[in-house]
């Protein structure tokens, strides 16, 4: 295996380094067979992970029906609770909006160490029943 170091001052894929131009850098030669194996290995780690694509695409569609449900929500609640004839007004309307986010703040760390502790499945369970 011949392996050495060499400026290069033109643009060209150099193998460890990957592409650059006009700038000098300290490089490696190698082979024709580890240059085959880099090839290889570059050409595995740029695969897309299609599995990761889905996950990621369903926690976005997800999220994204959430926060379009939720804005819906709230234009009309004043008009909810006046027609309710509730007593708490505006500072009702208020509570019930910041409800979920007082409840993460709350809730976030003492059950985030009971997963640690006991694990997120039996978490989950308990959260669907």
């Amino acid at each position: 295996m011949l392996r050495s170091l060499h400026t290069v001052r033109t643009a060209r894929v150099c193998r460890p380094c990957g592409p650059w131009s006009g700038r000098l850098r300290l490089c490696r030669t190698v082979s024709e067979n580890d240059a085959d194996k880099e090839d290889r290995e570059c050409s595995e780690k740029n695969k897309i992970n299609w599995d990761l694509v889905r996950d990621v695409g369903i926690l976005s569609g997800s999220q994204l029906f959430l926060n379009m449900g939720f804005s819906q929500i709230v234009p009309v609640m004043p008009l909810f609770a006046a027609q309710i004839g509730g007593a708490w007004g505006a500072f009702g309307i208020g509570l019930i909006v910041s409800a979920p986010s007082m409840a993460t703040f709350a809730l976030n760390v003492p059950l985030g160490r009971l997963c640690d502790t006991i694990g997120r499945k039996p978490l989950m369970y308990v959260g669907t029943a």
